[in-house]
């Protein structure tokens, strides 16, 4: 690496600073993305598609790897079917409102002392259970409903897409291959920003000063940075 101007900036107590020089001395820095992340799955499954390879540059919601979602799918279809299906809710609503028909007609013949109190009784009983096998119904279907929203979710994440623009570092996984829940699979790393760590000692923490200036050099580069 040549000598190039480069700004190298510090911080101290949360001030941006500059290193001021002294005559002989440099410091030795180290470059990382501005971005890296490792991705993994929430689910354990096979591997049916990685649809890059190391060194590829991809953007931001693009289809990294993804997992055999078939089962899944099936259970899927399953349940669209259950929360679509209004027929249960219909049957106990239509046996709610012929109890409650049947209890009206009890509750005006005891007032004219043609049915018996046990009668009406009996009928009112009916009509609470009709009305618990309604909100049983109900229940069910929104239960059904919520399932269909897990199992659409979790094919959703059985897919890892980028989560930035940037480089296919690594790949830990392929296809046929079965993973783990959480296990290492792609790492994605963000090159647009290099950013540059560069440690001082603690010996030289004093004569950090605003607009000073240090020499700064990389592994394996004799001449350095000034900046």
């Amino acid at each position: 690496m040549g000598r190039t101007s480069l700004p190298i900036a510090f911080l101290l107590l949360g001030v941006p600073c500059l290193a001021e020089d002294e005559p002989g001395e440099s410091i030795e820095a180290i470059t990382r993305p501005r971005e890296d992340v490792t991705l993994a799955f929430m689910y354990p499954g096979k591997v049916v598609l990685v649809a890059v390879k190391e060194g590829d540059a991809v953007e931001a919601g693009a289809v990294l790897v993804q997992l055999d979602d078939g089962p899944d799918r099936i259970q899927l279809s399953r349940l669209e079917a259950e929360k679509e299906d209004q027929l249960g809710l219909q049957m106990a609503q239509a046996r709610l409102d012929q109890k409650r028909s049947m209890l009206d007609r009890l509750e005006r013949a005891v007032a004219r002392s043609a049915a018996s109190p046990a009668e009406l009784e009996e009928a009112r009983l009916e009509a609470r259970l009709a009305e618990l096998d309604v909100a049983r119904q109900g229940f069910e279907h929104d239960q059904a409903a919520l399932e269909y929203e897990e199992a659409r979710a979790r094919i959703e994440r059985m897919v890892l897409s980028s989560p930035l623009h940037g480089k296919v570092e690594e790949i830990f996984a392929h296809v046929g291959e079965a993973v783990d829940r959480l296990q290492k699979t792609i790492r994605i790393v963000s090159i647009d920003e290099l950013r540059i760590d560069v440690p001082v000692p603690l010996g030289r923490a004093a004569g950090l000063v605003c607009g000073g200036a240090a020499t700064v050099r990389f592994p394996g580069d004799d001449a350095g940075v000034r900046g």
